[in-house]
């Protein structure tokens, strides 16, 4: 079984099959019939037939066993509760550590190891509404824990192992029982308690009535998992035709964020690479003197809840609001193309992200549907506000026409396992919006800034809904659109005081600035080793694959819609993927404008075909910076219908 179970595993990592949970929980299920099998022949060679009279003499399923010894105490609910106790904290203990294993895994190289389709979880779909896989992981549990496990170790060995005291005799039982569970390794500990759980009154009772009482505490705990599961993140209901728009389901509470009092001045170090050094969101510094953190500030992130001290301690030259005004604009001549009609007018662009705050004045006009799916939270996040107004803010916006379509997904722990599950329900969603939208307000474009791997729970579902969506003619744009299009990108950078319309503004962004610059063959000058080895990997995937295959997009010093009120922004000095994928849907809005029948694999080549390489200097190193997406240039390519396609890179 641990054979069949890790081949799956693998094969499951290296996508060589659809559905490895499938064929994993098959390939479990296999390797405990077998011990069934096993267990019958065992009991055949040593009793000679299978008759159920002898069944019940050697597995111990007679009350009145012959082997019960003279004043053995008769078995009731008051001693076995104890077993049963212990059981059912077995059970909890194994299902947290098995979910916390499969939330580290997210983010581990390892996760290979424990990879996430060994999670029963995986066989329940909820975006296709397949939760009739219960059934058939409850009758798959009672053949394998009953008929297999059960049947050899407490049946079969059990009454043949022996020792210098029952203690011992039930310590080797669990032992082997818990050595049996190679399949899921992280779960051998629990499976050992479990054993002693079971083992106790089986051997103390001769009775293994009472084994399969205390095993049946963990069928209960698996239905009921099942069920709160299946309640919690169930489908979203069929559409019933054309959704009145605007659609919201409802309107998330204003976030408070907890900035507070600062005592000292803010510091910034360029070497930590840690981010968030500089975050003064909601932050009172009204009694700090800054005149001398002018290039600390620089880095600063800030909103318009942020208490700043008097001018007369301010540092010269830094002008919170104006650097606030400059982020506003998505720069690189955009504002150019609104000023000539190109606002994404009539497209639809799909978010799915965390709760929104849906009155905020950048998008309130431009929402056409707020759903949630698995119950998203009480309170709206600053993540959702910054990526709807990044593709279609009024004034910070890509897109400023494009109609919103806005999916939230939960933002708490228990949706951890299921995040993906429920991201590719929100792409159901969407193809299924889209039938009935008129064809010229579909939705053409889907945005996720997140990324996934094989080692993601519910990655073959994401990776299936995205399949879809692409061949429904979408692009589906995040971390990964690598593998859904081939298609490639990175974040550019920009200090704070220089024009975004400028391209000589931009330069790498600040998380990987160091490994742009970085030679693959050296070290960094700072000797930790983790982000020496990071930066080095960087440098060398970005000298290997060129960064002309690269479309390079804004990230770093952008002022969005804050999630604290409908008419607040926050200023990012340093941002992430997360904001390059909006604005990146934006940008295929305009595309979509301007040429309806466009294709992504068309519209990537334009920007690549148009895009602006950008000469760099430092340290006695010169750098090519490209290839910088020029929106003006890139509307100008679409308007030509006769031009040639240059190849998908």
């Amino acid at each position: 079984m641990f054979l069949l179970a890790w081949a799956a595993a693998l094969a499951g990592f290296c996508g060589t099959i659809r559905h490895p949970a499938i064929v994993y929980w098959l390939s479990v299920l296999a390797g405990t019939l077998w011990l069934c099998v096993l267990s019958l022949r065992i009991i055949r060679r040593e009793e000679g037939n299978l008759r159920w009279a002898t069944l019940q003499q050697r597995l111990w399923l007679k009350a009145n066993h012959p082997l019960e010894m003279e004043g053995q105490p008769r078995p009731s609910v008051l001693r076995m509760l104890p077993s049963l106790l212990f059981m059912a904290a077995c059970v909890l203990l194994g299902t947290l550590v098995s979910a916390a294993v499969l939330v580290v895994s997210i983010s581990i190289p390892l996760g290979v190891l424990w990879p996430p389709h060994t999670n029963v979880l995986e066989l329940a779909s909820p975006e296709h509404g397949q939760w009739w896989w219960v059934a058939g992981v409850m009758v798959a549990w009672a053949l394998g824990a009953l008929l297999g496990e059960e049947l050899f170790f407490r049946g079969v060995l059990l009454p043949r192992m022996t020792g210098k005291t029952e203690r011992r005799v039930r310590l080797k039982n669990a032992l082997l029982y818990a050595a049996y569970g190679l399949h899921r390794p992280w779960m051998i500990p629990f499976r050992f308690l479990e054993g002693l759980a079971i083992a106790g009154p089986a051997r103390r009772f001769r009775n293994n009535w009472l084994a399969l009482a205390v095993r049946s505490v963990e069928g209960i705990g698996l239905l009921t998992l099942l069920l709160v599961y299946g309640s919690i993140f169930s489908p979203l209901p069929p559409l019933q035709g054309t959704l009145t728009s605007p659609h919201t389901a409802r309107n998330p509470a204003p976030w408070n964020w907890p900035g507070g009092r600062l005592e000292r001045p803010p510091k910034y170090d360029p070497n930590s690479g840690a981010m968030g050094q500089m975050d003064l969101r909601s932050c009172d510094l009204s009694a700090l003197d800054l005149r001398s953190s002018r290039e600390d500030l620089l880095f600063a992130s800030f909103d318009a809840r942020t208490h700043w001290p008097p001018s007369d301690r301010m540092p010269e030259g830094f002008d919170a609001n104006h650097i606030l005004e400059l982020g506003k604009n998505p720069g690189l001549g955009l504002r150019r193309l609104h000023a000539q009609g190109i606002t994404g007018r009539g497209v639809g662009i799909a978010i799915i992200d965390k709760p929104l705050q849906t009155t905020h004045r950048e998008y309130a006009e431009r929402l056409r549907c707020y759903e949630e799916i698995g119950g998203a939270g009480t309170t709206a996040l600053m993540h959702g506000a910054a990526v709807a107004s990044i593709a279609v803010g009024k004034t910070v916006g890509v897109a400023p026409g494009a109609d919103l379509y806005y999916f939230a997904e939960p933002d708490a722990l228990q949706a951890s396992t299921m995040q993906f599950h429920l991201l590719a329900q929100g792409i159901w969603r969407v193809l299924d919006l889209n039938r009935h939208l008129p064809s010229e307000r579909r939705i053409r474009v889907i945005s996720l800034s997140i990324s996934w791997n094989p080692t993601s729970p519910g990655y073959h579902d994401i990776c299936a809904a995205a399949a879809a969506a692409r061949r429904a003619g979408l692009l589906v744009i995040s971390s990964s659109v690598e593998e859904v299009h081939g298609f490639h990108f990175n974040g550019l950078g920009r200090p704070p005081l220089t024009d975004p319309d400028e391209f000589a503004s931009y330069e790498p962004g600040l998380w990987w600035s160091q490994a742009f610059w970085a030679s693959p063959d050296k070290p960094l000058k700072r000797p930790r080793f983790l982000r020496d080895w990071r930066a080095r990997r960087l440098a060398k995937l970005f000298q290997d694959l060129g960064l002309k295959q690269r479309l390079l997009i804004p990230m770093d010093s952008r002022t969005t819609a804050s999630p604290t009120g409908e008419n607040d922004y926050v200023f990012y000095r340093e941002g992430g993927w997360s904001w390059s994928i909006p604005y990146i849907a934006g940008l295929y809005a305009l595309a979509v404008q301007v040429d309806p029948q466009i294709t992504p694999d068309r519209f990537w080549s334009r920007a690549l075909d148009t895009g602006r390489d950008i000469q760099m200097e430092r340290d006695g190193k010169s750098r090519t910076l490209g290839r910088v997406a020029d929106p003006e240039a890139l509307i100008a390519a679409v308007r030509q219908p006769n031009s040639i396609d240059a190849p998908a890179r």
